[in-house]
């Protein structure tokens, strides 16, 4: 699909990490989609502007203007964690945590529920509208600011 909306020139995020597997002593790295089944797409655009990629079988389209921007502002905050350099671990199933914003660090405005793991712990970020959600671990120079709530 990715490719198909490249080739369209349509603008679209597809979050992905890297995973590596050892089969018969040769190692191979794949990217694997953060949210699998799933293209983030800009604008407007119904199921028929799709039909012809020969993959899309369902449109997810946010209900109003605040929903819309809620899944912005979350896909920025996964955008900010593949640029942090911390490996991110797609989660179904999340723990319930402290809502916290970082301050300070490269995931710096980045808002999800504080987790322990790692020596730092970890942030979840969630998309709520997926249902989907990735941990970054938390480097020594991140700064947190408790939001409230479990």
């Amino acid at each position: 699909m990715a490719r198909w909306l490249e080739g369209r020139k349509m603008p679209y995020f597809l979050p992905v990490f890297k995973r590596t597997t050892v089969s018969h002593r040769k190692s191979r790295t794949t990217e694997i989609p953060l949210f699998p089944g799933y293209v983030f797409v800009q604008g407007n655009h119904g199921k028929c502007a799709f039909a012809r990629s020969g993959s899309v079988v369902r449109v997810l389209t946010p209900s109003c203007a605040a929903d819309a921007a809620i899944l912005d502002s979350q896909l920025c905050d996964v955008w900010r964690g593949l640029g942090s350099g911390s490996p991110l671990v797609p989660l179904r199933a999340f723990s319930a945590g402290e809502l916290v914003e970082v301050l300070a660090g490269p995931m710096e405005g980045a808002v999800g529920r504080f987790m322990r793991k790692g020596r730092h712990g970890a942030i979840v970020l969630l998309v709520d509208m997926l249902g989907f959600g990735v941990s970054v671990e938390l480097s020594s120079e991140c700064r947190l600011r408790s939001l409230g709530g479990t």
